[in-house]
C-alpha cells in the first residue's frame, strides 16, 4: 500500500478552524446590527403611534412610555445559528389589584396588538417591524461584507 505524506496539512486545517470561529463571530455581529435597526424601529413606531385617551380606543400615554422603556433586545442563543429576540419585560407604573407591582409591560403589548373583550386591536409594533425590514437585511448584509473584507485583508 501507498503513503502519502501531505506537508503543511495540520497549517491549513488551523487555519480553517480559525476561519469558523470568524464565521460565527461575524454573524453574531451582523445579528446584533439587524436587531438594533428593527428595536429602534419599533420604538419609533410606538412613539409616533397617535395617543387615545380612553384605553379602549387605543394606547394611552402612561402605556406608551411603559412600552418604550420595557422594549429591549435578549441575549444571543446559538441554537441553530445566532438568535435574539426582541421584546417586552418590566412593569408599567399603573398598578392595580390583578398586578400591585402594574401592568405587565408584555402584557400591555399584547392587548394592543391583537385586541381583547374590551379594547380594540391598536397594533404600533408589527408596521414598524414591516416598515424596517429591508432596512435591517441591508445593516446585516453590510456588517457581514465589512467584517470579511477586514479579514481577508
Amino acid at each position: 500500500m501507498a503513503d502519502i505524506e501531505a506537508e503543511g496539512l495540520d497549517y491549513y486545517l488551523k487555519q480553517l478552524d480559525d476561519m469558523t470561529r470568524e464565521v460565527v463571530a461575524v454573524e453574531k455581529m451582523a445579528v446584533y446590527d439587524g436587531a438594533k435597526v428593527v428595536a429602534d424601529g419599533i420604538k419609533a413606531g410606538i412613539a409616533s403611534h397617535p395617543i387615545q385617551k380612553d384605553a379602549r380606543k387605543g394606547m394611552t400615554k402612561q402605556e406608551q412610555e411603559a412600552l418604550l422603556e420595557g422594549l429591549g433586545i435578549s441575549t444571543m442563543k446559538l441554537d441553530d445559528g445566532a438568535n435574539v429576540k426582541i421584546g417586552f419585560a418590566g412593569y408599567g407604573k399603573y398598578k392595580t389589584k390583578t398586578w400591585p407591582k402594574g401592568v405587565p409591560v408584555p402584557v400591555t403589548a399584547r392587548s394592543l396588538r391583537k385586541g381583547t373583550s374590551w379594547r380594540v386591536k391598536d397594533d404600533p409594533i408589527g408596521p414598524a417591524v414591516r416598515k424596517v425590514r429591508k432596512a435591517a437585511e441591508k445593516a446585516m448584509a453590510d456588517r457581514v461584507e465589512e467584517e470579511f473584507e477586514k479579514r481577508m485583508k
